[in-house]
């Protein structure tokens, strides 16, 4: 019985716009991951590699994600990893953030995969009120081709629809623009996003 182990770690430096690593063993061309860019937009750098039959190839790939036409222009005022959420205000832990991917395929099961994200930064806190307009990143991850291999970068359109306060949870990003009151954002907008 053949089996196929992946172990990711993942980097996601928010403060200056995202920059996500993934890193690992494939049996196929495709890797995941996901960030968010303090501009609104987002940066990734996937690395792939596939072994087969004991060689081992691959390449990289740096991806951007342009901004929703929905989303501010501006940078976020306050952008972070979801920690907890007490009535309307969420606190955010900022600074890196660091994820750990681990993906088990055993044969050709569906995947397992355990998602764990932490960060180095101090916490923040974000207040929703009845006028947040609340958006989900609904952005797609392209498969890794051949062609975007050999460039070395993409760019993709990010999407986004309107989302609701109480699905946000455990391993999300939120990017928030708004005003500060006694040291907590009041959010005019709010996207939030899957680390997946």
């Amino acid at each position: 019985m053949r089996k196929l182990l992946l172990i990711g770690i993942a980097t996601i430096t928010i403060a200056v716009g995202a920059f996500i690593v993934l890193s690992g063993v494939l049996n196929s061309s495709t890797a995941q991951a996901q960030g968010s860019g303090g501009n609104g937009d987002k940066v990734i750098q996937i690395h792939t590699e596939e072994v087969i039959n004991g060689e081992t190839r691959g390449g990289g790939v740096m991806m951007t994600f342009t901004r929703a036409a929905e989303l501010p222009e501006a940078a976020p005022d306050r952008s972070g990893l979801f920690l907890s959420r007490d009535g309307d205000l969420l606190t955010v832990g900022q600074g890196a953030i660091e994820v750990t991917v681990d993906v088990e395929v055993v044969n050709d099961e569906e995947p397992v995969t355990a998602v764990n994200a932490t960060h180095s930064g101090g916490e923040a806190q974000v207040r929703l009120t009845d006028n947040t307009q609340i958006y989900r990143d609904t952005t797609e991850m392209p498969e890794v081709t051949d062609e975007m291999l050999a460039t070395g970068e993409a760019t993709i359109q990010s999407t986004v629809e309107a989302g609701s306060a109480v699905d946000i949870g455990e391993n999300m990003v939120i990017r928030a623009w708004g005003s500060m009151e006694d040291g907590v954002l009041v959010a005019d907008v709010l996207v939030y996003e899957a680390i997946k």
